[in-house]
């Protein structure tokens, strides 16, 4: 392997890193947008509670449609995260195969992941999403 070779495989490995990283990046917005909205949305219950006899059931209702989308994109990105990480394998393979011992390096196997690799994260979002519907649950429930 001559020097282009192996900054052409630094480059790739750097591009999956930033794919990586945006990918978490971006789960944590759609997280934060999501709790926001919500809030958002059992703020708008309690003001309008008195007014309108059944806004705390929409805005409830609204609040499970976000959690829903926003699941669904932490998945999303979740899963070109997985990808992103499994798109440099081909790459830590050839420089292993060219005398870099890259598991001695990072200090583990190269391996296929699966779409549960940041199951903590993904528990946690989910637990911050549902969570975030509650307020406006309870303003229904509670009305």
């Amino acid at each position: 392997m001559n020097q282009h070779e192996f900054t052409f495989a630094s480059a790739v490995l750097e591009d999956g890193r930033k794919l990586i990283a945006a990918g978490k990046s971006q789960r944590w917005d759609v997280v934060k947008w999501a709790v926001t909205v919500n809030v958002a949305l059992a703020t708008a219950s309690i003001a309008l509670l008195k007014d309108h006899a059944n806004a705390a059931r929409w805005f409830f209702i609204f609040a499970i449609v976000i959690v829903l989308i926003a699941e669904a994109l932490v998945l999303h990105y979740n899963n070109r995260m997985k990808n992103g990480r499994n798109d440099t394998l081909v790459t830590e393979k050839y420089l292993a195969k060219n005398t870099i011992d890259v598991a001695a390096i990072t200090g583990k196997k190269s391996e296929k992941v699966n779409w549960l690799y940041d199951w903590q994260e993904l528990v946690l979002f989910k637990l911050i999403l549902v969570g975030s519907a509650v307020p406006t649950f309870l303003i229904y429930w509670f009305r």
